[in-house]
C-alpha cells in the first residue's frame, strides 16, 4: 500500500517591518526564496500536485517550484493565514498606544482575545479543517502545500486534538520549516512524522 504524505512548508521571512501579517500580502525578504528551494529540496518526494496560499511570499514560491517540477499547481485562499483585522499589517513600532494596548491583550490571552475586526478562531480553525479534508479524501495524492505558520499550528492541532491555545504556546513552526502528514487508505489515521523542521 502506497503511502500518501502531505508536507506543509512554511514561507520565509517577510520584507518590510514587523507586524501581523495575516491577510496582508506582504512580500519575501531578500533570500527567502532561495531558502525555500533549499528546504523542499532537502524533503522532497515525489510530488503530484503543489497547493499554495494566494499571499505572495507562498505563491511567488509555489509557482516556481511547480514550473520546476512540472506539477500541478492549485492556489486556494483556505489556506492562507488568519485574518488579524484592524491590526492586520500595522508594524508594531507604528501602533498608538491604543493599539498597543489591544496588542498586549492579545499576547496575554491569545485564542480567548477576539482582535477587533479579525476572523474568530472557530471560524479559522473550522475553515483549515475543511481545507484539509478536502486535500486528504478527495482523490489523495502526495502533496507540497505551501502556507503560514498559523495554518500549520492549527492543522496540527487538530489532528492531534490538542486545544489551540496551548498548540500555539508549544508548538514552533518557524520560517521555510517544514511539516509532514502521513497517511495510506484512511486520512482519519493520519500521523505527523514531524512539525516544524527548520532549515539546516
Amino acid at each position: 500500500m502506497t503511502p500518501v504524505y502531505i508536507d506543509f512548508l512554511r514561507h520565509g521571512p517577510v520584507a518590510g517591518l514587523p507586524a501581523l501579517n495575516g491577510v496582508t500580502d506582504v512580500a519575501l525578504a531578500e533570500g527567502a526564496l532561495d531558502n525555500m528551494q533549499r528546504q523542499a529540496k532537502r524533503f522532497a518526494i515525489e510530488y503530484q500536485a503543489v497547493i499554495s496560499s494566494p499571499k505572495r511570499r507562498c505563491r511567488t514560491f509555489a509557482e516556481r517550484y511547480s514550473t520546476q517540477r512540472d506539477v500541478s499547481l492549485h492556489i486556494e485562499p483556505q489556506w492562507q493565514e488568519f485574518d488579524f483585522g484592524d491590526l492586520d499589517g500595522v508594524p508594531f513600532e507604528q501602533m498608538n498606544e491604543q493599539q498597543r494596548s489591544i496588542m498586549g491583550l492579545f499576547w496575554a490571552h491569545s485564542t480567548n482575545f477576539e482582535l477587533p475586526g479579525a476572523e474568530c478562531y472557530e471560524a479559522f480553525s473550522n475553515r483549515i479543517w475543511s481545507a484539509w479534508q478536502h486535500l486528504a479524501t478527495s482523490n489523495p495524492q502526495s502533496t507540497l502545500v505551501v502556507t503560514h505558520g498559523g495554518v500549520i499550528v492549527v492543522l496540527v492541532a487538530l489532528l492531534m486534538n490538542i486545544p489551540l491555545a496551548d498548540a500555539y504556546k508549544r508548538l514552533h513552526v518557524g520560517y521555510a520549516s517544514m511539516t509532514r502528514v502521513c497517511f495510506y487508505d484512511d486520512p482519519k489515521q493520519a500521523r505527523i512524522e514531524f512539525i516544524g523542521a527548520p532549515l539546516v
